[in-house]
């Protein structure tokens, strides 16, 4: 929980940089059980319900997932009261098992089966919605074809997270300039940057040609080809 805190206040930060953090929290949690289990303790009805309902209030945010990333929000209907449903269902199952009569011991079992229907809805119904809202290959792909019937061209950005500059380095293997450090090749290049960033980029290309080749209304970024410097 630590790392998280830490890093939710950090101005610089990157999903990835809580993942060396994952493990350690299942084994101390499986250390915790453990023990209890050997010594032939229970659990408090208090933290059994706690648990029940983190991992039971789980699944519904991953079977509305598609609304979430791309609306962003919950819609009224049937889904989402069905996704309730389930959630509520399998909150009162874990609490009833583990408080049952085999108590902890079947604790692993019983958080399983909502921690597989999640990544299954994830996995499923997400993937394309996660893919379009976070991941930058859609946009290495609206790139690549905006540039087909030319030579591959530098690529910079402008104003954009940290993540989809890397992303792009990573997808067409290219160094990536950053016009925010002022990184601003002199030769024709595309530019990918924040949608609505057109007054400021007027400011730093002064004469040079701007031409809009695209967008990703998703992620809210613009692609741009510039010129080069008039010599």
């Amino acid at each position: 929980m630590l790392p998280i805190v830490l890093f939710s206040f950090s101005q610089s930060k990157l999903p990835g940089y809580i993942v060396p953090a994952l493990p350690a929290g299942p084994i101390l949690v499986a250390g915790f059980v453990r023990r209890r289990i050997s010594s032939n303790q229970t659990i408090g009805r208090a933290a059994v319900l706690l648990h029940a309902l983190f991992a039971g209030i789980l699944v519904m945010p991953c079977f509305l997932i598609t609304y979430i990333v791309l609306v962003h929000r919950l819609p009224w209907g049937v889904g989402t009261l069905a996704a309730g449903v389930l959630s509520l269902a399998l909150t009162v199952t874990i609490f009833t098992i583990v408080r049952g009569r085999f108590g902890l011991r079947l604790l692993h079992f019983s958080t399983l089966i909502p921690v597989v229907l999640s990544v299954a809805a994830l996995i499923r119904m997400g993937g394309v919605a996660l893919d379009e809202e976070n991941s930058t290959r859609p946009v290495a792909v609206a790139l690549a074809r905006a540039e087909a019937v030319t030579s591959r061209l530098p690529i910079a950005v402008l104003q954009v997270p940290r993540q989809t500059e890397y992303g792009l380095a990573f997808y067409r293997n290219q160094i990536v300039a950053s016009y925010d450090r002022g990184e601003i090749p002199e030769g024709a290049h595309l530019l990918v940057a924040k949608e609505g960033a057109q007054s400021d980029l007027a400011k730093v290309v002064g004469s040079r040609v701007v031409e809009l080749i695209g967008s990703n209304p998703v992620q809210h970024l613009e692609f741009y080809r510039i010129s080069g410097v008039a010599r």
